[in-house]
């Protein structure tokens, strides 16, 4: 299904953004299982026109971000497909559960929000640290001691 929009009057940042979603939800729909780690600029040169006159966006953004997605959202469903939900599923299922101690809440989840939708890589402002810490709380409550 084709997007007929024309994104030209949209500012430069915002149609980064959208065309990283468009990237991910054409990746996730063709390759359910992801292009792998670090290969979103694959995906993203196989769904968006190299003819820029055909393309809905502006000549200028064509470049920017192409290989990062400019966000981790679109990023990790790109790269992880279906699996990428199963990270999301879990960061919701520690923050919405009332047995995890809001302080971690509190220092972990700006870090993992604020890089799912505007931070670029999956080692800046400790997203990936912060995912990691998030599991060994959740298997230091969960999995039985001996």
């Amino acid at each position: 299904q084709e997007i007929e929009t024309n994104f030209h009057s949209v500012n430069m940042s915002t149609q980064v953004i959208i065309k990283s979603l468009l990237t991910s939800f054409k990746a996730i729909t063709n390759e359910p299982l992801g292009y792998g780690i670090n290969n979103y600029e694959l995906a993203y040169f196989k769904y968006n026109p190299t003819d820029l006159k055909k393309s809905f966006f502006s000549v200028d953004t064509f470049y920017i971000n192409y290989n990062d997605a400019g966000s981790n959202f679109p990023k990790l469903i790109t790269e992880f497909g279906l699996f990428s939900i199963f990270i999301f599923a879990f960061g919701a299922y520690i923050f919405f559960n009332p047995k995890y101690d809001l302080r971690y809440k509190i220092i972990f989840f700006p870090l993992i929000i604020t890089q799912c939708f505007r931070g670029a890589g999956y080692f800046n402002s400790g997203f990936s640290l912060s995912l990691f810490i998030l599991l060994m709380i959740y298997l230091e409550k969960n999995v039985v001691k001996k």
